[in-house]
């Protein structure tokens, strides 16, 4: 089996679970729901684990320790579920800013006058592109990559990575709102995408 490192970008992750299509109406999915263990073997499968890198980004705790607790709780949760495996955890930072449009990663935003502000991560992006790129030199076994985004931002990224003769592989939800560009998933070797069907069968949700 193929040397593989993990890099799993979990706000498209948390996000796919409340848009994925086809899912009983009514049925709320939720990141409580989900199990990490089964997902990470069913993206897996056939493939010898080096590591699993886990990115996100979190509030300061002055902004609100309320939430920096829950954040906190979440991740100490993910840590054990996948204790089993090494993991490193990648952590940006949350920042304030105007919203341009109704569209936006996250739906926890409020108005401060006629000024609509949203939380946005700051630095996940280039964590991902950083780790990836060094990882022949940080994992010199490691012969493939499974990157959990659906980001097109990411296309030169499995460009470099295959240049060098590291296998790519993608893995995406079948999520309502995708903006999925064909040249993100002609840019892997292989795809793997994720449905409400798939994630009920080899149950990656409970």
């Amino acid at each position: 089996m193929k040397k593989t490192s993990i890099f799993i970008d979990a706000e498209y992750l948390l996000q796919s679970l409340r848009r994925i299509k086809n899912k009983p109406k009514g049925l709320s999915i939720n990141k409580n729901c989900f199990n990490w263990g089964n997902f990470i073997k069913y993206i897996a499968v056939g493939y010898d684990i080096v590591n699993i890198y886990y990115y996100t980004a979190r509030l300061n705790e002055d902004e609100n320790s309320q939430t920096y607790n829950e954040q906190t709780l979440y991740l100490d949760s993910v840590r054990n579920k996948l204790n089993s495996y090494n993991v490193l955890f990648r952590i940006g930072k949350m920042i304030k800013t105007r919203m341009k449009s109704k569209g936006t990663w996250n739906e926890d935003r409020y108005s401060r006058g006629d000024e609509k502000i949203t939380w946005v991560q700051k630095g996940v992006d280039t964590k991902i592109v950083l780790d990836m790129c060094t990882i022949k030199e940080c994992s010199p076994d490691v012969e493939s990559v499974i990157l959990v985004s659906g980001d097109s931002d990411f296309c030169e990224l499995l460009k470099y990575l295959n240049a060098r003769k590291v296998e790519t592989v993608l893995v995406t939800f079948d999520r309502f709102g995708s903006r999925l560009q064909n040249d993100l998933l002609n840019c892997a070797q292989r795809n793997i995408k994720i449905g409400y069907i798939e994630m009920s069968e080899n149950e990656i949700i409970k």
